[in-house]
């Protein structure tokens, strides 16, 4: 059961805060499994990255936040992709109605809710 200290703090905190904390979370996760997986160090790490091992501990304990460009030389480093950013790509249908559509990548298309099958419509990709 949480104390009421902690029940209090977590009723004031903000949404994006929760929101913040989660990801980080789920991000330092996702690093130390891909240390794991290539047994290497914090200190293997700091070493590939030309970085302090204080760094690297900082960021990972969450008292530094992560540059993008940080995280795009982890990716790069461990050999993973750390963030994921969908592509949209709009579409024109025969009847002039012009479709948005987030491509999903890694999932079963038959499993994505609402799904359509692409025969019963003719696509065709917006160039401009």
């Amino acid at each position: 059961m949480r104390s009421s200290v902690a029940k209090r703090i977590l009723e004031r905190t903000s949404p994006e805060t929760k929101q913040f904390a989660r990801k980080y979370g789920e991000l330092v996760n996702r690093i130390h499994q891909a240390l794991k997986e290539k047994n290497w160090t914090q200190k293997d790490l700091a070493v590939a990255m030309d970085k302090q091992p204080s760094e690297i501990s900082k960021w990972l304990s969450g008292e530094h936040n992560l540059t993008f460009k940080s995280i795009v030389k982890l990716e790069h480093e461990l050999g993973i992709e750390l963030l994921y950013i969908p592509k949209t790509v709009s579409f024109e249908m025969h009847t002039e109605t012009k479709v948005q559509m987030t491509v999903v990548r890694n999932q079963p298309v038959e499993k994505l809710t609402g799904f359509v099958p692409a025969q019963k419509y003719v696509y065709k990709e917006k160039t401009a």
